[in-house]
Parts: C-alpha cells; structure tokens; sequence
C-alpha cells in the first residue's frame, strides 16, 4: 500500500469536508469539525508512515489524544457491523481515499504545507 504525506490528507480532507485547518486545530466540536478530524485520524493511521505525536503537532499542536480517540470513533462508524455505522462518514473517507490514490497515479508532488502550520514530510 502506498503511504502518503500527512500534509497532504490533512489537505485532501480539509478540501472535501469544507473545514479550515483553524477549525481543524481549534477547539470546535461541531459535526462537519469532529468528523473532519475522525478521517484524519483514520487516514492517519490507515494511509501515512506519520506518528500520533506527527499527527498532532501538524494539526493541533497539542497532545495525540485527540487522533487516538478519533481513529477508534472512526473504525465503529465504517463498520457496517457496529450500531454506529455511517455510510456517509464511510463514503467521504472513500472519497479522500480516492483523490489521495488519484494525486498519486497522476504523479502530482504530494509533498504540500498546509498553511499556517509545518508540516512533517515523509519520503
């Protein structure tokens, strides 16, 4: 499997779900906020080589607890099996999945800064 910058989910999923980066870092807890950062989370783990501390330091600058817990919400709701499944939660990771794969194929540098942060690179 192909591993991808942290810089560039962070991106990828920033762009799809329509939240700012700020919002991402910020201490929101809205629903479009909260599952900007599960796919995050999920992405992180799932499609990056980056670590949790990585994980936070490029987004919120704090502590890894937050990607830790929303990696594990994450998982119940792309569960088809678990009470908490989401096939829109499930369908916007798919979505980033695909434009991460696509940047890729295409060959486009997908080392990015998101702005405002420095970002961890990874080769």
């Amino acid at each position: 499997m192909t591993r991808y910058p942290i810089a560039t989910v962070i991106r990828l999923v920033c762009q799809e779900s329509g939240v700012s980066l700020e919002d991402i870092a910020g201490r929101g807890r809205t629903n479009d906020i909260v599952s900007a950062r599960r796919v995050i989370g999920h992405l992180a783990r799932t499609c990056t080589i980056a670590s949790w501390p990585e994980v936070a330091e490029a987004t919120t600058g704090r502590g890894h607890a937050t990607w830790l817990g929303a990696a594990a919400d994450a998982r119940g709701l792309l569960d088809p099996n678990s009470q908490r499944f989401d096939p829109r939660f499930r369908a916007m990771v798919a979505r980033v999945t695909n434009q991460l794969a696509q940047e890729h194929h295409r060959g486009e540098e997908v080392l990015h800064r998101v702005p405002g942060r420095q970002l961890p690179t990874h080769p």
